[in-house]
């Protein structure tokens, strides 16, 4: 723990303006790490959704509206 008593050291040793400063960059570390931790935990793995859905049986058929333009 003596990194601890150090920063502490550090961090009184600094003028208030400076370690409301300190104060901030922690808080924004902070916040970047549990962004990064809840982007990660809400990307689902390949095939997670299979099952959820299914495609109409006529999926890759012409569209009526088209059928002009495709003969």
């Amino acid at each position: 723990m003596i990194q601890d008593k150090q920063l502490l050291d550090e961090f009184h040793a600094l003028p208030p303006d400076k370690q409301a400063e300190v104060i901030d960059f922690i808080g924004y570390l902070r916040s970047k790490t549990l962004r990064s931790t809840n982007q990660q935990a809400s990307r689902g793995s390949y095939g997670s959704l299979k099952g959820t859905f299914q495609m109409a049986e006529d999926f890759n058929e012409p569209l009526e509206d088209f059928r002009d333009y495709m003969e």
